[in-house]
């Protein structure tokens, strides 16, 4: 079943879309996380910066933690990833700049910081962002030393001795290693993950080229060859003179091959229609004696061309909730496969009860079953085609579709099967209307 496929005609489009939603949840992900970190880091740092005596930068480690706390809940809660960003690179560049001159200069941590900042917003950021993070950072790391280079008593130094300075320094340091570890190791975490999804992605692609490629095999060759046969007919009728005992057999063989194309042709439209649009599931309560008696009636009369028998059992008044020509497209395909594998004078049951949960639909017959080789690919489009009683072909486009088409409807489908006794489809669908 082709989940991923939808939809063919767009699928640039909706890889690259899907690319893009993916990388911009992602660096939402990453900006919560990184702000619960930094949180995490500013609790530690704020009673160091006390205990040295740092009394400005300690106010200023609480102002970016409730700054930074209130972006997580713009952007968490609020869902403005953008605006969040904004105030966090605003705040985070202007706050360092402050913190540089009560802070000890360019001897302090605070350039450290500055690097620590610009690392963490460009992991987090849009990549239409980057260019002026790097400017913003650079603008204010530009304009503090150049401050201080002329006119050093723009600087305080708030250092009591040289322990206070060797341990905000180093503790400076530790936070900023730890966070830069913790950001390397989320960045290849996701790096990895996003490589897992475009290799997925190809992976499904994949998949939806060869389904493709054997669709265009079976137009290419299957409808093909009723139009070519009807043309030989003609020719063959304009130049040779027919006995009307020829005349009945090539036609009769003519309306079989008609009969077979338009069977697949139909599946061919539903397949092309559910890649490129997607079909929408409308349930409802189906009536079924009433509401299928033309389907099954059409197929009783084509079985009838055959000498096989169908007989028909359904739970009095059954009205099964699903969708309707999806049910009829399940219950076409199955049954006129079981008339195709029946040999002449055989007998296919179908039956429709209500179980505890569910409705169960059964398609019995008589037939020449399914080799125990073949069984694993019944619901694939096999390369190898299969033949009825009366060579009948089969591509198993019709049980592909009627697998995805009892999945969308929230069902099942299976099926058992023994070789020269016969086959039995079983399709349940779920008895909740919910």
């Amino acid at each position: 079943m082709l989940k991923l496929n939808q939809k063919d005609k767009f699928s640039s489009f909706w890889l690259w879309w899907r690319g893009e939603n993916l990388n911009f949840t992602l660096e939402r992900k990453i900006f919560h996380s990184f702000s619960l970190i930094v949180m995490v880091a500013l609790l530690f740092i704020i009673p160091v910066n006390y205990v040295s005596g740092l009394y400005h930068s300690f106010l200023l480690t609480i102002e970016i933690f409730v700054v930074q706390a209130l972006t997580y809940y713009i952007s968490r809660f609020k869902n403005n990833f953008n605006l969040a960003i904004d105030i966090s690179a605003i705040n985070i560049n202007l706050i360092l700049g402050i913190n540089y001159f009560f802070n000890s200069g360019i001897e302090g941590p605070t350039l450290l910081l500055y690097a620590l900042s610009l690392f963490l917003l460009l992991s987090i950021s849009r990549l239409s962002k980057l260019i002026y993070l790097v400017l913003l950072n650079l603008t204010c790391v530009a304009i503090i030393t150049g401050l201080e280079y002329y006119n050093a008593d723009f600087i305080i130094v708030n250092y009591n001795d040289t322990n206070s300075k060797y341990i905000d320094l180093l503790f400076s340091y530790l936070v900023s290693l730890i966070l830069i570890y913790a950001g390397t190791s989320y960045l290849k975490k996701s790096y990895i993950f996003q490589r897992k999804i475009v290799l997925e992605k190809a992976e499904a692609l994949k998949v939806l080229n060869n389904e493709k490629d054997k669709i265009f095999s079976v137009i290419s060759h299957d409808l093909r060859t009723p139009l070519a046969n009807i043309q030989q007919y003609l020719e063959l009728a304009n130049t040779v003179e027919l006995t009307d005992e020829e005349r009945k057999v090539i036609r009769k063989d003519l309306l079989e091959l008609t009969r077979n194309s338009l069977e697949l042709l139909n599946n061919l439209l539903h397949w092309s229609k559910n890649q490129m649009d997607g079909n929408i599931v409308n349930k409802r309560f189906i009536f079924i004696a009433e509401e299928l008696a033309l389907t099954f009636n059409f197929l009783k009369s084509f079985a009838q061309k055959k000498d096989v028998a169908i007989e028909i059992f359904l739970e009095e008044n059954i009205a099964i909730y699903a969708d309707l020509d999806m049910l009829k497209l399940i219950l076409r395909n199955l049954i006129h496969n079981a008339i195709k594998f029946s040999p002449a004078g055989g007998l296919i049951d179908v039956t429709m009860v209500t179980e505890h949960d569910h409705y169960l639909i059964t398609v019995a017959d008589k037939g020449i079953g399914i080799k125990k080789n073949e069984q694993a690919a019944i619901f694939t489009m096999s390369p190898k085609t299969n033949y009825g009683t009366n060579k009948e072909k089969g591509t198993g486009l019709g049980l592909m579709l009627c697998k995805e088409y009892t999945e969308m409807q929230g069902g099942k489908i299976w099926f058992t099967s023994t070789e020269h006794v016969g086959t039995t489809f079983y399709v349940s669908l779920p008895k909740n209307s919910a």
